[in-house]
């Protein structure tokens, strides 16, 4: 047995946090194999940080019915010693169905091969093994389904389900130098490297598959190598990482891949069949594709990713799901089985507490659901009565602009659900000339515009941006330059309660901050009292300056400069298109 209690614990979680019985069959097998549950193990640290109090326990590794009764005798009886306020199986099969049968409140994690087939075991060890995981889901207070394709697997309870993928530690794995991660390694200096990760089990990670890929590709690039990971130390993965040029994923069944998500956040383009959440993970991400579960087609993807050497924009995708995140977002389940949280009990609920995804925007369909939610978000602005097209191109802009912002949420099926845009602040004459053809065209297919005050209050105030004219009242703040223009942001109206505005703000900052922006800037129609408390709950401040178009308030906020400086004497021209 492997337990851990505590000393002196307070009677009531209430005062820490709650105290959490960890269930599981890893720490017996890492003898063998140094990375078995490693993802584990690092879920606990990352709990005991977030304020959770934890104790394990090893069901162990033997499958005898013997055994497995006196194991659940003995978590039994720990359960009555520690008197943990909830139990958290870490696994389905005998895992979870001894969890949800130790006599109190139970979370169950399913990981991929609990429910799905494909592992390389006795197909009826297999159909039991699913079987005691449906058998546990009846039972246990909460289910925790690490991707959705699991979600969708069990045979009841889908709709108490919640979809959370176990986080990956972004400070180990992070990119990093090639050359020094081949020295480390011992590997070739020039040749181009591609890296299967097998574990224990060759045979369902594809790596037979993969060496008839890497056979064929070879005739194209006589130089590729497959290197084949297995019983790596976990400290030693990051340098496989950023040492090779592309990761082949080719399971038979997945629950969420950790092998996929750390080679992401080291930016390295991952070729993969459609296992698990991998399609998810890797929309948006260049260089990388889902390929379907064939030779040819796997090589004909892997070909030019080897040709051209790049590293993808990965890192940017995985970003929410850093470890300390999803602790959170375990935590939240913990307190919703206490009876202090949310009640999970809908589809609708599960989504609010799995975070969106904050990506990039891609010139294609997301750009599409942007402008299409930009529609809707500004409806009865300008930009919007303009028509589609003229959104479609506002959006286009930003993404494809040098130094501009433009990011969306999507939710766990990939629909975008939030958006923000920005621009280094003086973007406005660039942007007014490069659409003048596109707005020309909107106005004369509606020439009831001609009648609207707001079209001519805009027209008068992009002549004096082009004529390079101030559009303040009042002179405002002078700020640390240079400066970022926060354009647009919006919501779903249907997702305003979950906070999508707040972590698209916390990563439209983050980005510019990254790209050494040292202050940023927003206009507000002052009569938009809910917009104006969201900014400033964000931190932005109202600088008084008022600009011309209407009663328009710009706000203000330094990212990089201890102070702001004093009233110039001199008014920056805000330069803000439509």
């Amino acid at each position: 047995m492997n337990a851990t209690s505590f000393e002196n614990r307070p009677s009531s979680s209430l005062v820490q946090g709650p105290h959490v019985l960890v269930v599981s069959n890893h720490w017996g097998a890492k003898s063998a194999s140094p990375s078995a549950g490693i993802f584990v193990d690092r879920q606990i640290i990352s709990l005991k940080k977030a304020g959770a109090q934890i104790s394990t326990f090893d069901i162990g590794l033997s499958y005898s019915p013997v055994s497995i009764i006196r194991k659940w005798l003995e978590l039994r009886t720990l359960v009555q010693s520690l008197n943990p306020d909830i139990i958290h199986g870490r696994y389905g099969t005998i895992v979870g169905f001894v969890t949800a049968l130790a006599g109190k409140s139970s979370v169950i994690s399913f990981c991929g091969g609990d429910l799905l087939p494909g592992a390389s075991i006795p197909l009826l060890r297999q159909r039991f093994g699913v079987l005691l995981s449906n058998l546990a889901a009846l039972r246990a207070k909460r289910l925790i389904c690490v991707s959705e394709e699991l979600r969708q697997a069990l045979w009841w309870r889908k709709k108490q389900a919640l979809v959370i993928p176990d986080g990956i530690d972004l400070e180990m794995f992070s990119p990093g130098e090639q050359q020094f991660a081949r020295r480390e390694l011992g590997w070739n200096a020039h040749n181009p490297i591609v890296i299967l990760n097998v574990r224990n089990d060759p045979k369902a990670k594809g790596l037979d598959l993969a060496k008839e890929v890497i056979r064929l590709v070879q005739s194209k690039i006589p130089s590729v190598e497959l290197k084949v990971i297995e019983n790596v130390p976990p400290h030693r993965m990051p340098l496989h990482y950023q040492a090779a040029d592309a990761l082949l994923c080719l399971s038979l069944s997945e629950g969420s891949p950790n092998v996929v998500k750390e080679a992401l956040a080291c930016n390295l383009p991952v070729i993969s069949t459609p296992v698990g959440d991998v399609t998810e993970r890797l929309a948006g991400v260049h260089p990388s594709k889902v390929v379907a579960r064939n030779v040819e087609t796997i090589a004909e993807a892997i070909v030019p990713i080897l040709k051209e050497r790049q590293r993808s924009n990965g890192r940017d995708f995985v970003t929410s799901l850093g470890l300390d995140t999803i602790a959170q977002r375990i935590m939240e389940v913990y307190r919703a089985a206490l009876g202090r949280g949310l009640e999970p009990n809908r589809n609708a609920d599960a989504l609010r507490l799995e975070e969106p995804k904050v990506i990039p925007i891609t010139d294609g369909e997301s750009v599409r659901e942007v402008a299409s939610l930009h529609m809707e978000a500004f409806a009865g602005y300008l930009n919007t009565l303009l028509g589609r097209g003229y959104a479609l191109a506002f959006v286009k802009w930003f993404v494809k602009s040098k130094g501009a912002i433009a990011i969306a949420a999507v939710d766990r099926n990939g629909k975008v659900v939030g958006y923000a845009l920005g621009a280094p602040e003086g973007y406005g004459q660039t942007l007014n000339r490069e659409l003048f053809g596109v707005v020309a065209s909107s106005i004369v297919v509606r020439p009831w515009l001609f009648l609207n005050l707001q079209l001519w209050r805009v027209l008068i105030a992009r002549v004096r941006v082009l004529l390079g004219l101030p559009l303040m009242t009042r002179p405002a703040l002078e700020l640390p330059k240079p400066s970022i223009s926060l354009v647009a942001i919006g919501v779903d109206a249907r997702q305003r309660r979950s906070k999508i505005g707040q972590r698209l703000m916390e990563t439209f900052e983050s980005k510019a901050r990254e790209s050494q922006m040292c202050s940023g800037v927003l206009s507000v129609y002052e009569n938009r009292t809910g917009t104006r408390r969201f900014y400033e709950k964000c931190g932005w401040q109202p600088d008084g300056g008022q600009v011309s178009i209407g009663s328009v308030i710009r706000y203000f906020k330094v990212f990089q400069s201890s102070h702001v400086a004093s009233l110039s004497d001199e008014t920056p021209s805000s330069k803000r298109g439509v």
